[in-house]
């Protein structure tokens, strides 16, 4: 039986996959998965880490974090709200302008809700799904 691995661990066994690379991470709550995982790819020493949340005070929380921690690694926070098609276009718009960022390597979709209130998103859908997919 295979021991089980802690989130550094697995960040440092995967540096070959993550060295480099331009990562964005949507929802990245630092006591949260995404928190984790940014704190741990950010020991492979990533060219970006992108961190995306519709909440600007937790990106920042967790930027500092990763910068306390992996202070080499370049990152970027982007305000992102998944549950209406206007703020997503928004936070896309915000990174073609970025001239550093010519493509994205690594896309993780860490965020999603369930078991909320029944909201319409501002498109007239279902916010779990609008937010969801």
């Amino acid at each position: 039986m295979g021991s089980i691995k802690s989130g550094n661990d697995l960040g440092l066994e995967l540096a070959f996959a993550t060295n480099g690379k331009v990562i964005l991470t949507a929802d990245v709550t630092l006591r949260g998965l995404g928190g984790g995982f940014v704190l741990a790819v950010a020991q492979a020493q990533p060219s970006i880490l992108i961190l995306a949340s519709r909440n600007l005070a937790k990106i920042k929380e967790t930027a500092k974090a990763v910068l306390n921690q992996s202070p080499f690694v370049r990152v970027l926070t982007l305000e992102l709200d998944l549950v209406s098609s206007s703020a997503v276009r928004k936070a896309a718009d915000t990174v073609n302008v970025w001239a550093d960022v010519t493509h994205i390597d690594v896309l993780v979709n860490n965020a999603g809700v369930m078991a909320m209130d029944w909201a319409l998103s501002p498109d007239g859908y279902g916010s779990q799904l609008a937010t969801n997919h």
